[in-house]
């Protein structure tokens, strides 16, 4: 079986979903509820800030995951895995972040969100591949991972975010 080396198996993570980041948000911005709900406005920069903490996180699996180099041997493909279920819950934690933020207009913020989730299920499945070592089934997720992520970031920047969807 031929393996894919690391840098292309990530190629997607790269530009999947808001990003990683230490597990707490380091920003205080829109941390304590006012009684008014936050402007589109503020709720963008308030997403934004959650997206850029959960950015550092993902960097940090991608470096893990290029410190494997090439993928010659089940131990590594399934850490692999590992590392990309780490990703998925990096992204179900951001998009419940967003969430508790009470979006002022959900019905506009919920196909962002919902591109979010729809990636975090398919780099589960990804995952899955990696765990059988099923070569078709890897590239198949990573073109799903790539095309959910362009779709995300076409609707997060409809939205506007800035770095959410990237």
């Amino acid at each position: 079986m031929r393996w894919i080396a690391v840098p292309a198996l990530l190629l997607p993570l790269i530009a999947v979903g808001c990003g990683g980041g230490s597990k707490e948000t380091t920003t205080r911005a829109g941390t304590e509820r006012s009684t008014q709900p936050a402007s589109k406005q503020q709720f963008v920069e308030i997403g934004d800030a959650i997206c850029a903490n959960h950015q550092s996180r993902r960097e940090d699996l991608e470096s893990q995951a290029r410190e494997l180099g090439p993928l010659s041997t089940g131990a590594k493909a399934r850490r692999v895995a590992d590392l990309l279920r780490a990703e998925s819950a990096n992204l179900r934690d951001e998009v419940g972040e967003i969430e508790a933020r009470d979006p002022p207009d959900t019905a506009e913020v919920s196909p962002v969100l919902a591109g979010i989730r729809a990636r975090a299920r398919a780099i589960d499945r990804w995952a899955r591949a990696y765990d059988q070592l099923d070569e078709r089934a890897i590239r198949r997720g990573q073109i799903r991972v790539g095309l959910l992520t362009a779709s995300a970031q076409k609707k997060a920047r409809a939205y506007g975010f800035l770095v959410c969807g990237s």
